[in-house]
């Protein structure tokens, strides 16, 4: 392949990387919606509270809570249920519209390491990017673990709709 040829290739390359929704830089994913958290947890003190509980979600007890800023492009519905081996943490981030964009899981479980009141605590962070009708997951260094995953797509709106009645 000639010089001119080459740099050419690399030129086109380099634009249709920037054109891309999904860019993945060094391994982490650079998205907006990533952005969008980021916003919400540097601001979040900003945001009107709301709090719901959400017995029919969990027999162990569950609550809803909405933020909500008018001058902000985003709504956060903080969805927390409670059980026996630990507790599952979910950040619903949403356009204006409550139009899914990013949500994050945090998985905590309790393992009990020795005396009565020994237990470690094990966190697990997912983050699942919604991009048109695809849903990508990444993992807790926002690097790409899956891509279009339909099923956790639907399992995961069925359980937003249920958190923000």
């Amino acid at each position: 392949m000639t010089n001119p040829t080459r740099l050419f290739l690399h030129a086109v390359l380099f634009v249709a990387g920037f054109l891309m929704p999904h860019r993945v830089v060094h391994g982490q994913a650079k998205n907006e919606n990533f952005s969008l958290l980021d916003d919400f947890e540097k601001n979040k003190n900003s945001f009107k509270r709301d709090t719901f509980s959400l017995p029919e979600i969990s027999n162990d007890g569950g609550q809803v809570v909405t933020f909500n800023a008018p001058e902000k492009k985003v709504k956060v519905f903080a969805l927390q249920l409670f059980g026996q081996p630990g507790k599952l943490h979910y950040l619903f981030v949403t356009d204006k519209d409550s139009n899914l964009k990013l949500v994050e899981q945090m998985e905590y479980e309790y393992h009990k390491t020795g005396g009565k009141d020994n237990y470690e605590v094990v966190k697990k962070i997912t983050f699942y990017l919604f991009d048109g009708i695809s849903l990508n997951v990444y993992d807790e260094d926002r690097t790409l673990i899956k891509e279009n995953d339909a099923k956790k797509r639907e399992k995961i709106e069925k359980l937003f709709q249920q958190a923000k009645r």
